[in-house]
C-alpha cells in the first residue's frame, strides 16, 4: 500500500472539481495505472494499494523491479506542477521467536 500526502498552497478559493491531482504510477512491467483525485482542501492524503506488486531486491538476491511514481497537480486539465520519484517496493517482517527459561522463576528470552 503507498500512501501520499500532498500539501500545496493555494493563493486563490479551492473551486470543486477544477483541481485534481494525478497519480501516474508505472509498474516495471510497463503498465500504466493512472488514479484521479479532486481537490477539497490544501493538503490532501491519498493512497493506492498494490494487490501483487513487484518487489525490489538487491542485485544479489534477485529484480531491482523500480515503480515510476508521478503526482500531477491539474486545473481545468491544464499542468501547473509535477513531481517524479522511482521508488522500490519491498516486503519486510518482524518475526520474534520467545524461549522459554525454566528455573525458579520463568523468564522469557527474546532470539
Amino acid at each position: 500500500r503507498l500512501f501520499f500526502r500532498v500539501s500545496t498552497t493555494f493563493l486563490i478559493p479551492l473551486e470543486e472539481k477544477l483541481w485534481v491531482y494525478e497519480l501516474q504510477i508505472e509498474t516495471p512491467s510497463n503498465q500504466k495505472i493512472i488514479e484521479v483525485f479532486p481537490i477539497q482542501k490544501s493538503i490532501e492524503d491519498f493512497e493506492y494499494a498494490f494487490l501483487s506488486p513487484h518487489l525490489w531486491w538487491i542485485h544479489e538476491l534477485g529484480e531491482s523491479n523500480l515503480y515510476t511514481i508521478i503526482i500531477t497537480l491539474k486545473y481545468k486539465f491544464h499542468l501547473i506542477d509535477s513531481w517524479t520519484a522511482h521508488i522500490g517496493i519491498r516486503d519486510l517482517q518482524l518475526i520474534q521467536k520467545f524461549h522459554y527459561v525454566h528455573s525458579d522463576s520463568i523468564h522469557m528470552v527474546r532470539i
